[in-house]
């Protein structure tokens, strides 16, 4: 049975036999323990690697972020109580949605290719409930990096897959600060939101 890494908050320094496959490049890490950097190679092929494959998840995407925009438009205008045009929301929340569904799709097909004829097996970390919800789409990208995002992406796609993958998985807890791995930058973004609509609720 093959090993899914998703994430550093697994032991992926042991000893053991069974092969490791690593979902992406967030799996690096830095032991400050030992002082010593955890760099993987990811040696699976990339889906996207394959023109034709690109050419029609491309075709995919592009259909699946307009009705995600269209659903989008609708329930913001509802949310506020108008009728702005859909255009309206495009140049609000476009670039942000095309990183949003690029993302959550190239997670997909990473989970996708695993092969039919064998089985898995992973460890989710079940004391992340939620990941952090960036400002803009700066944020976003930065975020996208991140341990703590992709464990978070990763595991609700295997959970979802867990069946049909033949993937067993295991969940843990761990009292670490899932904030660790996110920048400085965008955690005093937060704090502030946080302050300030607290704030205005005394007020």
């Amino acid at each position: 049975m093959e090993n899914i890494i998703i994430k550093t908050f697994q032991d992926t320094k042991n000893n053991e036999s069974k092969k490791k496959i690593f979902l992406g490049l967030h799996c690096n890490s830095y032991d400050y323990t030992e002082r010593k950097i955890y760099d993987f190679k990811i040696s699976k092929k990339h889906h996207w690697d394959d023109y034709n494959v690109f050419i029609k998840d491309n075709d995919y995407l592009e259909k699946l972020y307009d009705r995600l925009l269209e659903s989008l438009s609708t329930s913001l205008n509802k949310f506020h109580a108008c009728k702005k045009s859909k255009l309206y929301w495009e140049m609000i929340l476009g670039p942000w949605l095309i990183y949003f569904c690029t993302n959550i799709f190239d997670r997909w097909k990473n989970i996708e290719q695993l092969s039919p004829n064998k089985s898995f097996s992973t460890e989710i970390n079940g004391s992340l409930k939620k990941f952090l919800i960036s400002n803009d789409i700066q944020e976003y990208k930065t975020v996208l990096t991140s341990e703590t995002y992709n464990h978070y992406i990763f595991s609700k796609i295997l959970i979802f897959l867990k069946d049909k993958e033949k993937i067993k998985i295991e969940f843990f807890k761990t009292n670490r600060n899932f904030d660790d791995d996110i920048p400085i930058r965008i955690k005093k973004k937060v704090i502030k939101k946080l302050f300030l609509k607290h704030l205005l609720e005394i007020l």
